[in-house]
């Protein structure tokens, strides 16, 4: 092939087309060898027609007989004769290219055996292009053969070698060496001249038809006698192929004559292909009838047919805007049929895309019809068409208000080309559009925006997920749609790797629970497994804390045993104080969690019980105090009258403590002003002269009431205590409360959250 090109090169680069795999046409006078060709520009496939001569012995018969039939197909312009495009001519070779086509044999050895259906087509198709040479142009092919013959890749037949094309049979004399015997017409082997000179015109061309008829339904003629044989000919054919092979010249029958034969009329491939020609002349009614036959039948049809000549007139009908729902089932139908993913992307890149660019907005039928075939088309496209043509598309069909089926089909459609979306497109542009859509007044358009949600949440960049996924998740539990709220449960769960588990404990199991209580069955038993499924998360992470505290637990002894023994017997003794003050904070704090299980555990009555006599041992203890200092019992009338008046009061302790303060005990300056100036003297001191008794400054915990938020608490006040916690609450700053994470999915992306199902009649 280079060899071929470096021959040729100028010529060659004039023509325009590149020259690829050569084939073989069955020409033994070998005038033209071809090549499959395709053009340097529009890289669109062709075939390529070259002469060369050798300047030793140049044969310029040949070149005049080339010559000739590159001018014959120049101007002839007809459906079924090869299509002209380009030609350069030389000293040396003569080039020409015409549409793309296959060489009859050529044909047959790559695609295989032909049905009936598709031969009656080329004998309809090769029939039109000889009636086309006789009565219009007044000329005569004079070398019907295989070798004349060519079929496209769609499957329709043309007629090309023009070399031998005359207007006189007489001419014919000058080119006889050109034609196969058996494709020759008895006067014409035995150059009867004076016989064609009275023949009609086509009379050759008739006899050369009717021996191709014999062998494409045969399969091969090897002599004249094999056309004596018609069993294999379709009957309704038999009579008309008869008279093609008349032996006398004046009574055969013109081949245009075949096209009103019965059996290429009533064919149905034959009328499929007539049908296409004019699609875009026929009725709307015919049209969609015609695809629905298609649609019926697409597995009979051969699939070149169906890739190279159906599929690209249903496509420039898609264009056009005169495409409807029923030429894109089509289109779908036979794009499933095609096994050559490069096809397929081809196909999507020169036609699909520009529908989406294309479509008018007022017909929302046939954008409901595109995003529905979007699972189809999407794997073909590249990241470019679909961020700036399909993405756009699917953006203005979620804004429309006037078709909840185009919403929803879209919705759908995203899932399909999530992961070619850009990085703002995604995390910014169609979040918007979801948060939006997720307020639809349609339930099932809300449900279907959850669900899209969920699928393509890994294709999220980290900071999307936490700003969008748990707010729209839980907002979609309190959708008065149970599709919609089951929606969500099952998405919390499909996406549970993106979350904390302090988001878990905090965020999505106290959405989570009021499900359970649920009005519709199914929406129960999903929030019973999503939350089944999140406490186990939470568990699991319980028990990873715990093997990790046992752990270093147990390396932390280890490592102080090791440092004791080592110490030398001097310093064992010094640090006694340490391990016994360890051990008493220990017990403290052990005795402390037991003296508040037992309060939570026991009777009004017994704590009454138990809160009476520690106190009285304890006023016993203070008064042998005094008494062993000289000093005078301290009278305490008023405290017990203070204790007895409050033990009603302190029935409900345990009950009215408001564990959401940060501290249970604390001093409070208002209104206790006259018990701490009554319990202001120290145990130890001097009795004031102006009393006849001392005041013993107690622990004095004595239950006092407050109100907070209407309710009535019991409050352990005392002096003793509370400069304590006075003393501790100084030496310790108060930490601020973290602010919770707000769900920021409404006011990034905007839109106030659905109203709660319970406030729905």
């Amino acid at each position: 092939m280079q060899f071929f090109e470096k021959l040729i090169g100028k010529d060659q680069n004039n023509l325009g087309y590149s020259l690829e795999a050569s084939l073989s046409s069955g020409d033994k006078t070998f005038i033209w060898k071809l090549y499959r060709g395709k053009n340097k520009e529009t890289k669109e496939a062709a075939l390529v027609f070259v002469h060369q001569v050798a300047k030793e012995n140049g044969n310029k018969s040949l070149r005049s007989l080339a010559k000739n039939g590159l001018q014959r197909l120049k101007t002839l312009r007809h459906p079924n004769i090869l299509k002209f495009y380009n030609a350069v001519e030389s000293e040396n070779s003569i080039s020409f290219a015409t549409e793309e086509a296959f060489p009859f044999y050529e044909y047959i050895q790559r695609y295989g055996p032909m049905s009936i259906d598709t031969l009656c087509w080329g004998v309809f198709c090769l029939a039109r292009a000889l009636e086309f040479i006789h009565s219009d142009c007044k000329l005569v092919h004079g070398n019907i053969s295989p070798a004349s013959i060519f079929i496209t890749p769609g499957g329709d037949w043309k007629l090309g070698s023009f070399e031998a094309s005359v207007s006189d049979l007489s001419l014919l004399r000058e080119t006889v060496f050109l034609r196969d015997e058996k494709y020759c017409s008895p006067e014409l082997l035995k150059q009867q001249w004076n016989v064609l000179s009275k023949a009609p015109l086509y009379s050759v061309d008739s006899w050369a038809f009717g021996c191709f008829i014999q062998e494409i339904f045969s399969g091969t003629l090897r002599s004249a006698e094999q056309l004596k044989k018609v069993d294999v000919i379709p009957k309704d054919l038999v009579f008309d192929y008869q008279k093609l092979l008349s032996s006398n010249p004046s009574s055969r029958l013109a081949p245009g004559k075949l096209l009103e034969n019965k059996c290429l009329q009533s064919n149905s491939f034959v009328n499929m292909n007539l049908f296409l020609e004019n699609f875009e002349l026929e009725e709307s009614l015919e049209k969609n009838n015609f695809l629905q036959k298609i649609m019926d039948m697409v597995e009979q049809v051969p699939s070149n047919y169906l890739r190279f000549k159906l599929l690209p007139v249903l496509c420039t009908s898609m264009e056009c805007g005169s495409g409807g729902t029923s030429v894109l089932n089509c289109i779908s139908a036979i794009f499933n049929r095609i096994a050559d993913d490069n096809c397929k992307q081809e196909l999507v890149r020169q036609h699909v895309v520009k529908w989406f660019a294309n479509v008018k907005l007022e017909n929302r039928v046939v954008r409901t019809d595109l995003v529905n075939k979007m699972e189809l088309f999407a794997p073909f496209m590249d990241r470019e068409s679909v961020n700036k043509i399909v993405f756009p598309f699917i953006c203005q069909n979620l804004k429309d208000l006037g078709s909840p089926a185009l919403r929803d089909n879209s919705i759908k459609a995203v899932i399909h080309i999530v992961d070619v979306l850009d990085g703002k497109q995604l995390n910014s542009v169609l979040m918007g559009h979801l948060a939006k859509v997720q307020l639809d007044r349609e339930p099932a358009i809300r449900a279907n925006t959850t669900v899209c949600l969920g699928k393509i949440a890994n294709h999220l960049s980290e900071s999307t997920k936490k700003k969008v996924l748990i707010p729209a998740f839980t907002r979609s539990l309190k959708d008065p749609f149970p599709p919609a709220r089951v929606a969500g449960l099952v998405s919390l769960i499909k996406t549970a790797q993106n979350y904390q588990p302090a988001d878990m404990a905090t965020r999505i199991l106290p959405a989570v629970v009021p499900c359970l209580v649920d009005d519709d069955n199914e929406t129960r038993t999903q929030a019973f497994e999503c939350l089944e499924f999140f406490v186990e998360k939470i568990r699991q992470l319980h028990e990873q804390m715990l093997r990790g505290t046992a752990n270093s637990t147990a390396t932390e002894t280890n490592t102080r045993n090791d440092m004791d023994k080592a110490k030398p017997a001097s310093e064992s003794t010094k640090s006694s104080g340490w391990n016994f003050t360890s051990l008493a904070a220990s017990l403290a704090m052990q005795l402390s969690e037991s003296i508040v299980d037992a309060h939570a555990t026991q009777q009004p009555s017994t704590y009454n019980k138990y809160y009476q006599t520690s106190f009285e041992q304890h006023e016993q203890e203070m008064t042998r105090a005094v008494q062993a200092e000289g000093s005078s019992p301290p009278i305490l009338s008023r405290e017990k009258e203070t204790r007895s008046s409050q033990n009603e009061e302190s029935d409900n302790w345990d009950l009215l403590i408001d564990f959401s303060e940060p501290l249970p005990y604390h001093n409070e300056s208002t209104g206790n002003t006259s018990d701490l100036q009554k319990t202001k003297n120290i145990i130890g001191s001097k009795p004031n002269s102006s009393t006849s008794s001392v005041r013993v400054s107690t622990c004095n915990i004595k239950p006092a009431t407050t109100t907070f938020n209407n309710t009535t608490r019991l409050r352990p006040i005392g002096s003793s205590l509370d400069q304590i916690v006075s003393e501790s609450s100084r030496s310790r700053r108060k930490q601020p409360k973290e602010k919770e994470e707000d769900d920021d999915w409404s006011a990034l992306l905007g839109g106030p959250d659905i109203p709660s199902r319970r406030n729905v009649k």
